[in-house]
């Protein structure tokens, strides 16, 4: 709904209707956008994984020192 403001009332009209282009357009964008987060939530559970490695690396090497003392 779009509003309409003049100097003594609003008006509320609806949307356009959408011509066949525009929706396979809008479609076509909500797509990129989803593959683009889906990238980006794999991007991150991988940097997620890596640092739960460094973190059990660097564990075991707190625990190996921790017995030689």
């Amino acid at each position: 709904m779009q509003k309409i403001k003049t100097l003594s009332h609003v008006y509320v009209r609806p949307e356009p209707i959408m011509s066949g282009a525009s929706i396979y357009l809008k479609l076509h964008i909500i797509a990129s956008q989803m593959e683009r987060l889906e990238n980006t939530k794999e991007s991150c559970l991988n940097k997620i994984d890596m640092a739960n490695q460094r973190l059990e690396l660097l564990e075991n090497r707190y625990n190996n020192l921790k017995n030689l003392l």
